[in-house]
């Protein structure tokens, strides 16, 4: 359903006269491939935060408090790094340091399963 409603809300705006966002920043390639690696990454987030807290509470019988906070971490270090990471970005090696960082972060969480 979900799907549907994302084709059916993207048709609407594409066919407005007066769209949300734009026309033109979807036409630059750099920013559509942006949302939607963003789309993926956010919606396997979410995803992941579901499945793990219902892991934690039915499977290792843990409470959903300590679930919650067991689950922290993980939710609050894309703000933390975010945070950081913006005072120190430039445009060099741009396309580098965001394959680099993706890898590192399969990597540490390929290594906490």
């Amino acid at each position: 359903m979900a799907g549907v409603l994302t084709i059916a809300f993207g048709l609407c705006e594409w066919l407005s006269p007066s769209p949300t966002w734009p026309r033109s920043l979807f036409a630059r390639r750099t920013f559509s491939v942006c949302v939607a690696i963003g789309m993926v990454l956010n919606f396997g987030m979410y995803g992941v935060l579901f499945i793990e807290s219902l892991y934690l509470q039915n499977v290792r019988q843990l409470s959903p408090l300590a679930a919650g906070l067991m689950i922290l971490p993980f939710t609050v270090m894309p703000t933390v790094t975010a945070r950081v990471i913006a005072r120190f970005s430039s445009r060099e090696h741009l396309r580098i340091r965001l394959v680099i960082g993706q890898v590192l972060a399969a990597l540490v969480r390929v290594s906490w399963d």
